[in-house]
């Protein structure tokens, strides 16, 4: 199934029937996840994911949302903002951490990526204002040592402001009925 428009951001998923018969592995929601981004897929698509590593940070993040983030930076050039999110977060300069802590506050939250196998191989970041969003994506293979490979572009779309957030819900919502089916079906 996929939730949202795969040319701008969606999440396509499966469950895995034969698990989900099985109240031992339901909770653990196996079957396979991916995003797609601007029209490319985002994520390692083989079966045998357990889902609920990526709904849990989704629910998570959605919880914790209270407006943009990353406002500063949505307008500059990607490898700017892509450089700036990746020192404030990643960068060991030999910093304290209160100061790894004050660097980090103003994009701690435009990762976005699950922290899960299945999207290891990316980093997501997500910038977002009142009217907009900017969904910026970039394969591991094409930085260094949390450097851009030169010549290679990071990948973007832009959204309407929520739409990411929007498209994350209704996915959440359908994993949620799944649930509720099963339940009804298995008297749980």
């Amino acid at each position: 199934m996929i939730v949202g428009d795969p040319d701008r951001f969606a999440v396509e998923f499966e469950l895995d029937s034969n698990r989900m018969s099985e109240p031992d592995f339901f909770r653990w929601l196996w079957g396979r996840i991916r995003w797609w981004c601007g029209g490319q897929s985002v994520g390692i698509f083989e079966p045998q994911a357990q889902l609920i590593d990526a709904v849990v940070p989704m629910q998570f993040r959605l919880r914790r949302r209270g407006g943009g983030q990353g406002e500063g930076l949505i307008d500059e050039p990607a490898e700017v903002a892509f450089r700036t999110v990746m020192a404030a977060i990643y960068e060991d300069r030999g910093q304290t951490f209160e100061q790894m802590r004050e660097e980090g506050a103003s994009v701690g939250s435009v990762p976005v990526g699950p922290q899960v196998y299945e999207f290891d191989p990316w980093r997501l970041f997500l910038f977002e204002d009142e009217t907009r969003g900017r969904l910026m994506w970039m394969s591991r293979d094409h930085y260094e040592f949390d450097a851009l490979v030169p010549g290679v572009p990071l990948q973007e779309v832009w959204l309407r402001a929520g739409e990411f957030d929007e498209v994350q819900k209704r996915f959440l919502d359908e994993i949620a009925a799944a649930e509720r089916e099963f339940t009804s079906r298995n008297g749980q």
